[in-house]
């Protein structure tokens, strides 16, 4: 029997890797192909990147890719690849850059955020819709792991810009009342550790407040005051009131303590000039 030639041995030469995430990005836009770039879509986050603005990229791309992958668009229904092509961008996404490892997130991930392209982003893929829920994620079913991968990265990433000390990540701090809302978590904000800076931040908390439905008896009715939002449970309103009350008590304990050390030093400045007095009397009566 002849032997016969393997069928890959031929294509010793010719079969090569992506290099890196520009080779990647230049495969991306060479083919048409929904089969392909369902695969490169797939082995994206698998490709080496060069530079920290590389790495920046590539998160981006893939949630400009992903965003409406729950939505009902036009040009999805005319071509249902497209949407295909959106939801697995998003299932990467959650497979990598949004997995939480057993010990939490790589302590270095969120540092690398401090870069505002990116970290904007972000916001603006986990941004709210009119119906106060978050625009990628509405429709989503509760039984959808990837979905629930996606919002525990969310609060995280709420967490690092309620901590973070630094400018450029504070001033975002206004999206995140936003987010928290869509979560259903903005009760985290009755925690003393997340410092809103921003008036933005309370303005918005108020503006949740005012006009919030409040059911008594039988009938219901818009909230007029953040006093009256707060008494029919809303949590926008019970954060706000926390925070100003928690700003008047510690304005008033900052008066008591400045008010104690006064005292302190005018005791010790009255026993310094008694010793003072004392000791002068003493050497008077010695002469």
């Amino acid at each position: 029997m002849d032997q016969v030639t393997h069928p890959l041995e031929q294509e010793a030469l010719r079969i090569f890797s992506i290099v890196n995430w520009n080779h990647w990005k230049k495969l991306w836009d060479e083919t048409s192909v929904f089969e392909f770039r369902h695969s490169l879509l797939h082995f994206g986050f698998k490709v080496k990147c060069d530079t920290q603005w590389q790495y920046d990229e590539r998160i981006i791309f893939y949630l400009e890719i992903a965003d409406g992958f729950n939505e009902s668009f036009e040009f999805y229904r005319e071509n249902p690849s497209l949407q295909k092509l959106a939801r697995k961008a998003f299932e990467v996404l959650c497979q990598t850059f949004f997995k939480q490892e057993e010990n939490g997130h790589d302590s270095n991930l969120f540092q690398r955020l401090e870069e505002q392209t990116v970290s904007g982003k972000l916001l603006w893929f986990f941004r709210s819709n009119k119906y106060g829920g978050l625009h990628n994620f509405w429709r989503a079913p509760k039984s959808d792991h990837h979905a629930q991968t996606a919002k525990e990265f969310a609060l995280e990433l709420c967490e690092f810009i309620l901590e973070n000390k630094q400018e450029v990540i504070r001033k975002n701090q206004h999206a995140v009342i936003d987010l928290l809302a869509g979560l259903g978590k903005l009760d985290i904000l009755r925690n003393k550790k997340y410092d809103l800076v921003d008036d933005a931040c309370l303005a918005k908390l108020e503006a949740m407040s005012i006009g919030y439905d409040c059911h008594y008896g039988v009938g219901s009715y818009k909230a007029k005051t953040v006093e009256e939002a707060a008494a029919f449970g809303c949590i926008a309103a019970q954060v706000l009131l926390i925070r100003r009350n928690r700003t008047i008590e510690l304005t008033r304990l900052k008066k008591i303590a400045d008010l104690k050390r006064q005292e302190v030093e005018v005791r010790r400045a009255r026993e310094d000039l008694e010793r003072v007095t004392e000791a002068e009397s003493r050497q008077a009566k010695k002469e």
